[in-house]
């Protein structure tokens, strides 16, 4: 989390539906500073914006209209969209919940906070202090999100804090020890990994396998030198969730490894991608890339920049012939690592040498459309969560939520 100051500031609202290169977008106006996140709601009816002087707005997604303010910034809403959770760090730092409807304050949890975590029900929060002296360390906490009770606390040099996909457990790391997997209910330790934890999509998408990487050091005579030199050995293993029981491990060749979205191993094998049943582990598909967490939702396509240059233009694969399907002109650094990808795999968002953003077909490869509009921050393009309208921050600081779903109607004729 960045830098927070509450302030309760007036805005004047002007809201304009307009439209832009045949592409029609509501726009907000009226944040009192520069917009620097964007989020919506689950069923995408509402849009939150934080700007710098550490305010929230909730607007109106199809109206553009403003319905109120929260101090704070990050508002973020609950899985069940009934709440939004807002932060601030000044001298009495918190984090709030406000009702979505109304924007009423409910409760607050007191604490300087690096960031959070809700389970997918939404009613626990995992929070994480910030690191402020060493010998102060970190405090994690689980709360209620209906009454704003702490249920669970630990205090030390954590490193890693990470919920399991179902919610049900935790997985928290401090320093100089393995990796801990405790009970999100009772606070008991079920286990401690024996190991690294995988960088990435260590856990399934069905929470119930994790990666853990073992790395040892030996002693090998170089073939060109005839001398000795020191060699790493990773040993990449897939383990239970349930009980942190070693499955199985992989070959020595592949370094690391992670999860697709669809629940299979992609292992890096140099600079091949090995595909894996991660059940039986026999390889499936092969491709000539740097492996990367960068999957299409869905898991059946895969993205990379050219040369593995982020200034070059990105090559989309397809995971299960392991052909190269089409490449998309420009650069992505403006947009993200790999561009924005839709929920549903179906879109692309890019930002091209040209600094105008396109919208591409991701069966296809073809241009949607493209907007020329000057943006001031292109990070920030999320999709909502059906996919057919994208948010951008204006270079004048307005934000507009674009409209896609008539050109996606369009192409689909």
């Amino acid at each position: 989390m960045k830098r927070f100051l509450c302030a309760a500031v007036a805005c004047l609202l002007l809201v304009g539906i307009s439209q832009a290169a045949e592409v029609p977008f509501v726009e907000l106006k009226g944040n009192t500073d520069a917009v620097r996140l964007v989020s919506f709601s689950p069923d995408g009816k509402q849009v939150s914006t934080c700007s710098n002087d550490e305010i929230s707005q909730i607007w109106d997604a199809e109206t553009g209209e403003a319905l109120f303010t929260l101090k704070g910034c990050y508002g973020h809403f609950l899985p069940d969209g009934k709440k939004i959770v807002t932060s601030s760090k000044t001298e009495d730092a918190k984090i709030q919940f406000w009702d979505a409807e109304s924007g009423k304050e409910l409760f607050a949890l007191p604490g300087q906070f690096w960031d959070w975590q809700f389970t997918p029900d939404g009613k626990k929060i995992v929070t994480r202090t910030e690191w402020i002296t060493e010998k102060d360390g970190i405090t994690i906490q689980i709360w209620d999100t209906e009454s704003g009770v702490e249920l669970l606390t630990w205090t030390g040099k954590f490193d890693m804090c990470r919920l399991l996909p179902n919610g049900k457990r935790i997985m928290i790391q401090e320093r100089g020890r393995l990796p801990q997997v405790i009970d999100v209910e009772s606070g008991r330790e079920l286990y401690a990994v024996g190991g690294l934890i995988s960088p990435g999509n260590f856990f399934s998408p069905d929470g119930t396998k994790f990666i853990s990487v073992d790395t040892k050091f030996s002693t090998r005579r170089n073939a060109d030198t005839g001398g000795e030199a020191l060699y790493r050995v990773n040993t990449v293993r897939i383990l239970n969730a349930e009980t942190g029981e070693e499955l199985y491990s992989l070959p020595e060749k592949f370094g690391r490894a992670t999860f697709t979205p669809d629940g299979k191993i992609a292992a890096a094998d140099g600079h091949t991608v090995r595909i894996l049943d991660a059940e039986s582990k026999k390889e499936l598909h092969m491709l000539p890339v740097v492996l990367d967490d960068n999957f299409l939702p869905g898991g059946k396509k895969f993205a990379v920049h050219k040369n593995y240059d982020l200034g070059t233009p990105v090559q989309i694969w397809d995971v299960e012939s392991g052909k190269q399907l089409y490449t998309l002109p420009g650069n992505l650094r403006g947009v993200a690592p790999y561009g924005a990808f839709a929920p549903d795999g179906k879109s692309i968002v890019t930002e091209t040498d040209d600094k105008i953003l396109r919208i591409w077909n991701a069966e296809t490869g073809e241009e949607l459309f493209a907007l020329t509009e000057e943006f001031r921050y292109y990070m920030c393009v999320p999709f909502s969560p059906n996919g057919k309208k994208i948010v951008t921050i204006m270079a004048d600081n307005t934000v507009r939520i674009w409209d896609l779903s008539a050109m996606m109607e369009e192409e689909k004729q």
